[in-house]
């Protein structure tokens, strides 16, 4: 049922299918797919199709709770679109899905659609929203305990009367029996309002005035590149953790080698060997500007990889083009740090010589360039390692 619907939506000219996030013990799907607001109508009325063709909501069992087959469609806009066109999409796409499926509710009078129960469908709600985030957190205890927690800290608490503490966060407690954990499940409605850490902060505290282990967390389905970005600055500040990416660290290892050249290079004290840093300085600081370039198109030539993994496969045409793309993908996220170690390791001829002539006083900065660069191959020939075991070219490979 899963892949029928995912196939649906894939198939819908116009849309793409970014995720698709299955839950054994909820029996709840997740489908996240963007396109036109026109094109992604037809994708949401193509999977309800696959929908009520195969789901009977009257004996449908699972820990979420639900309305419908095709619980929620939430109409998000992304980029280049308007939360008014989001409005009207999902008002067509609830006229079609009651039209084409001849859809209502018994307790309301429906939006649209003839006022008549069909038990196997149940309801479906669809409308406009900003980006909602489904954020579980991992604890070691019961449902009960889990729903306390939840309970503490949703906005809409135990009553009027006992609201929680987070505005904007939905949250119920439950158990995964595949995973033999409980969750505390929450909804962000606006992570602006209540970002995510704050949310797994909250639960942590909690959790540990109940003396309850948290084990980690799960995102499910998306979650906007801000969101992200607001929470690792939150736990850099926090652990008071200085990142250093990997493009970081060669660029580090490259320019300490060069400044050790240059903080001996013109000093009284060292004249007799201005002759030796005026050789030994140039390659560090080319080898500055072009491993970071390097490093550059690391990162998109596995993206042209993830890309063709993205790639249509239903007919035999499409399973060998995308093929063909994976294996052109991999094969570049080999060359690429192929070439970085190589380039890196031009240089240790020229640090070695640095490490016997350079300033005394710079003898960290020059272990900390080794180090860098030596963690630059590092990185290298392991990506070269992981991609190559995925190419079917063994010429390529033995290469």
């Amino acid at each position: 049922v899963i892949d029928e619907i995912s196939k649906a939506i894939s198939q819908t000219k116009g849309c793409l299918l970014l995720d698709v996030d299955a839950g054994s013990s909820t029996n709840r799907t997740v489908y996240t797919f963007v396109g036109s607001p026109e094109d992604v109508v037809v994708g949401a009325l193509n999977a309800a199709k696959i929908a009520f063709q195969f789901i009977d909501m009257a004996k449908h069992k699972g820990e979420h709770p639900r309305m419908g087959a095709l619980d929620v469609c939430p109409f998000i806009p992304v980029r280049n679109v308007t939360m008014e066109e989001c409005v009207y999409s999902a008002n067509l796409f609830g006229k079609c899905l009651a039209d084409e499926l001849h859809l209502k509710k018994a307790e309301w009078t429906p939006d649209f659609g003839p006022a008549t129960f069909v038990p196997r469908w149940g309801a479906t709600v669809t409308g406009a929203r900003k980006f909602l985030i489904a954020y579980n957190i991992n604890l070691l205890c019961t449902k009960e305990l889990a729903h306390r927690i939840a309970l503490n800290i949703r906005e809409q608490g135990r009553s009027k009367n006992q609201p929680g503490r987070l505005k904007q966060v939905q949250g119920m407690g439950w158990y995964l029996d595949e995973e033999n954990i409980a969750q505390v499940s929450t909804n962000l409605l606006d992570f602006e309002t209540t970002p995510l850490h704050v949310v797994f902060e909250e639960v942590c505290k909690d959790a540990k005035d109940l003396n309850l282990p948290v084990v980690g967390s799960q995102l499910v389905g998306l979650i906007p590149k801000k969101a992200m970005l607001d929470a690792a600055e939150f736990y850099i500040k926090k652990e008071n953790i200085f990142i250093l990416e990997e493009e970081h660290k060669i660029r580090l290892g490259a320019a300490l080698g060069c400044m050790v050249g240059l903080m001996t290079y013109g000093k009284r004290q060292f004249e007799e060997l201005d002759p030796v840093m005026r050789q030994l300085i140039p390659p560090f600081h080319q080898a500055m500007n072009q491993l970071i370039a390097i490093v550059d198109r690391d990162s998109l030539a596995f993206s042209s990889y993830m890309d063709a993994m993205k790639l249509p496969k239903q007919t035999p045409e499409e399973k060998e083009r995308r093929t063909t793309a994976m294996q052109l993908g991999l094969k570049n996220a080999v060359d690429v740090p192929f070439s970085l170690a190589e380039k890196i390791n031009s240089l240790w001829p020229f640090l070695k010589e640095m490490a016997q002539h350079g300033n005394i006083a710079c003898k960290s900065d020059i272990q900390v360039a080794v180090k860098a660069l030596e963690a630059g191959v590092f990185g290298a020939y392991f990506n070269v390692i992981t991609n190559l075991k995925d190419i079917t070219d063994e010429d390529f490979t033995q290469q």
